[in-house]
């Protein structure tokens, strides 16, 4: 039996009840007005991520102390964030790592972009171009999708930044004029600007007038971005110095020096101090060019493969011939021409890169259209079965399309194997071996001549003074010297001999079965068909001639790495004696004039 409610009861539970209910409407309000924070937060961290870093960092503290009350949108938003921010300090695989979930569903299709896009930048930063180009290949389908004009103007950028770092600046200036041709924020028409002029400048197609650069330098200092304003600024300043107006490129670099400064972005300063360094050398400046070079090697030492570096060395290794100091000169040359066969080097990989995932994709839309030819085989024979007074005459039919088709690709395949094949193997330049092929076909070689128990040797020669042809008469009369160079001397070598392009200026002969006396012959007809080149082909007249080195399996066995190493201590020994010569690497108490080197003077028969 129940029992009546005393007077009043009813009305303490009722106040209790709109208590309670007040309670609960006023902590849903305080979570709405906390994810309304989180919200502005994250549109304010979007905004400076790139323009302001010490804001930047300040917005990601308050954010992450919101992350347990934050919804799983706005979690995956604060983790692209710091992804963003390890990029800016780096830490480039760090940030790939968070990226990883983000480029997935269910991740909206907006912040996939913007993921994808970073992921691509990381890559081009780390030289893994392949995977920089499978990346692409996920994330550029989602940029026709999704809605956020934004994000889509920041996944092509990307696209196009990484395009012009791979070499395919009209595939680069493509994205930046979809960019610019839309309406677009000021921070992606700064972006797009500075791409569109970097494509128009490595295309010979810079625009004539200072006005273009210096429009663009104000577009992206009002929007904050400072780092993309210097890259500009530099340009303008290469243009400057191509133009011979030296004392307007310092004053251009000079005047954003501290703008520079303070983005704290190692490439763009260690890149405006090696330019600096450059224009100061030429104009007679020589401390200050020393104190910008030591800063842009300074800036540059973490990426040894970048062009800054490369002027850097440059500049110190003149300066120091200059004052007489020998010994800083060769060290600064040695710095220098290491800096300089890497960049070369990584110009290569990234047009390798980019042709081989060409070569990857193709074959993936051969095995798919095969498949696909298959899949129609089979069910067509499932139609046999049920049709046999038609069987026959049509498998017959289709076995034979089919054997056609497979014959057809099966040879469309290997040619495009044995073309890329030959692309991996060849100098592109010479027609020669490449470094890589050389050194497996000379092991081989060596492997041979161990079990025959013949004797090799090998010869490596390097162009003299081949910078200051380049820096004379341009890389095209540079490019023409080794072809010419590469032509003679396998004319001069006849079939027997292994040739190849170390790299740069340097070359090397490997000849099975003769010894230090052949090879110090053949040696002498090379050196001798290098001096006797007539340049006026290449539209001007100057001198060739080579320096060469000369190592046995006497002295280093049936190993190619001692062989290298005692032919490269020779050159430089011919090198160091005057160069134009030919000596050859003997052990020190075999008897030589000079420690461990026996030298051959042009005309010596030794």
């Amino acid at each position: 039996m129940t029992r009546p409610a005393r007077p009043g009861q009813s009305t303490r539970r009722l106040c209790i009840r709109c208590l309670l209910l007040g309670l609960l409407l006023a902590v849903q309000h305080s979570i709405a007005l906390a994810s309304d924070r989180t919200d502005e937060l994250i549109e304010q961290a979007m905004l400076l991520r790139s323009a302001a870093p010490a804001e930047f960092d300040t917005v990601l503290v308050e954010l992450d102390t919101r992350t347990a009350s934050a919804t799983d949108h706005q979690q995956r938003y604060i983790r692209y964030l710091h992804a963003y921010k390890l990029t800016f300090t780096g830490d480039f695989t760090g940030s790939n790592r968070k990226l990883a979930s983000l480029v997935e569903a269910p991740t909206p299709a907006e912040l996939r972009v913007r993921a994808g896009a970073l992921m691509v930048n990381n890559f081009a930063a780390t030289r893994q171009f392949s995977e920089g180009l499978a990346a692409l290949d996920t994330f550029v389908p989602l940029l026709e999708a999704t809605t956020d004009s934004d994000a889509r103007h920041q996944g092509l950028l990307a696209a196009g930044i990484f395009y012009n770092q791979i070499g395919q600046f009209a595939m680069g200036l493509r994205q930046a004029e979809r960019v610019l041709a839309e309406e677009a924020s000021p921070r992606s028409r700064c972006f797009a600007e500075n791409l569109s002029i970097e494509a128009l400048i490595a295309q010979k197609s810079a625009p004539a007038e200072d006005a273009r650069f210096l429009s663009v330098v104000a577009q992206c200092t009002a929007a904050g971005e400072l780092a993309i304003a210097g890259f500009v600024g530099i340009n303008l300043a290469r243009k400057m110095q191509s133009e011979q107006r030296l004392d307007a490129a310092i004053e251009t670099l000079e005047n954003q020096q501290a703008s520079v400064a303070g983005t704290s972005y190692p490439r763009l300063i260690g890149e405006s101090h090696a330019l600096l360094a450059e224009l100061e050398y030429a104009s007679g400046q020589w401390q200050a060019a020393e104190g910008h070079a030591q800063a842009a090697v300074q800036f540059s030492e973490g990426t040894p493969y970048s062009l800054p570096l490369v002027v850097a060395y440059r500049t110190l290794y003149e300066l120091s011939s200059r004052r007489g100091d020998l010994a800083a000169a060769l060290t600064h040359f040695r710095s220098y021409a290491k800096a300089d066969k890497a960049y070369l080097d990584d110009v290569k990989v990234r047009e390798l890169a980019f042709q081989l995932a060409r070569h990857e994709s193709l074959q993936k839309t051969q095995t798919i259209e095969l498949l696909n030819r298959r899949n129609e085989v089979l069910q067509l024979e499932q139609e046999v079965g049920r049709r046999t007074t038609q069987a026959i005459g049509l498998l017959a039919a289709l076995l034979g399309l089919l054997a056609a088709s497979i014959a057809y690709w099966a040879f469309k395949v290997k040619r495009l194997q044995l073309a890329f094949r030959k692309l991996a193997e060849t100098d592109m330049l010479t027609g020669l071996s490449n470094r890589l092929h050389f050194a497996r076909s000379a092991e081989d070689v060596l492997a041979s001549c161990r079990r025959t128990g013949e004797p090799a040797t090998l010869i490596m020669f390097d162009l003299d003074n081949f910078k200051s042809i380049n820096d004379r008469f341009g890389h095209t009369v540079g490019d023409w010297v080794l072809r010419k160079v590469a032509a003679v001397v396998q004319a001069t070598c006849g079939g027997h001999a292994r040739l190849g392009r170390l790299g740069g200026e340097e070359f090397a002969i490997l000849m099975p079965g003769a010894d230090a006396a052949a090879a110090q012959a053949l040696a002498e007809l090379c050196r001798q068909s290098c001096a006797a080149i007539d340049t006026g082909e290449s539209g001007q007249r100057f001198s060739t001639s080579a320096s060469f080195g000369i190592a046995d399996t006497r002295t280093a066995g049936h190993d190619l790495h001692k062989l290298m190493i005692q032919s490269d201590q020779a050159m430089y020994g011919a090198k160091d004696a005057g160069r134009d010569r030919v000596w050859t690497f003997s052990a020190p108490n075999c008897g030589a004039t000079h420690p461990g080197f026996l030298p051959l003077i042009p005309g010596d028969n030794r």
